[in-house]
């Protein structure tokens, strides 16, 4: 899959991790989710999910392959609405 064959770049600037967290302690709840945009080692990019309990391994990790970070933008607004649905609060951006 790799889009550029005669050699790899990386735009650096456009990676970014986003975190999402529920917490309700009466109920023994401490999840989060995470979101990242970021390049394989060919240049191409991936948006990788994770899940799972605070203060654990992730649970889950599922890698997706897109066309870039203007693909990630679409995804990211589905994923913080339907976080929020489920209860979630979102609590750190960072960006490379």
């Amino acid at each position: 899959m790799n889009q550029n064959p005669e050699g790899t770049s990386y735009c650096l600037s456009s990676w970014w991790t986003r975190y999402w967290e529920r917490r309700d302690p009466v109920q023994g709840v401490a999840r989060y989710y995470c979101l990242s945009l970021q390049q394989d080692l060919w240049g191409d990019w991936e948006l990788i999910r994770t899940w799972g309990r605070i203060g654990h391994k992730p649970t889950r990790e599922v890698r997706e392959w897109i066309r870039g970070p203007a693909d990630a933008e679409a995804i990211v607004n589905q994923v913080h609405r339907r976080r929020v649905q489920h209860g979630y609060l979102p609590t750190k951006m960072v960006t490379f």
